[in-house]
């Protein structure tokens, strides 16, 4: 083993334990003890993507497609995400007039 190696793996150990302990105590100093970070829905509403996002959802039972779904129509969107007052294309085809 090199000379020093162990004093200073000791070393970093301790001083990332104790900038651990400093950034936890800056952090309560910050917030103030006792203080609650509002969730994302609670009001007021900061960001309505991130409340939406937070939310459950529906159950798979609801919206979930076994298999390649219906013979008599397919379609997927044209875009993975698209930004809220933008415009979404789908490409749609099936059997029906």
């Amino acid at each position: 083993m090199p000379a020093g190696t162990k004093k200073s793996t000791t070393t970093n150990r301790c001083i990332a334990g104790l900038t651990t302990v400093v950034v936890s105590i800056g952090t309560v100093m910050v917030l103030g003890p006792g203080t609650v970070m509002a969730a994302p829905c609670d009001a007021p509403v900061v960001n309505p993507i991130a409340c939406e996002n937070s939310l459950p959802g529906n159950p798979e039972s609801q919206w979930g497609v076994s298999g390649s779904g219906s013979s008599s129509i397919q379609g997927f969107a044209t875009d993975i995400s698209v930004d809220q007052g933008n415009t979404i294309g789908f490409k749609i085809d099936t059997t029906a007039s």
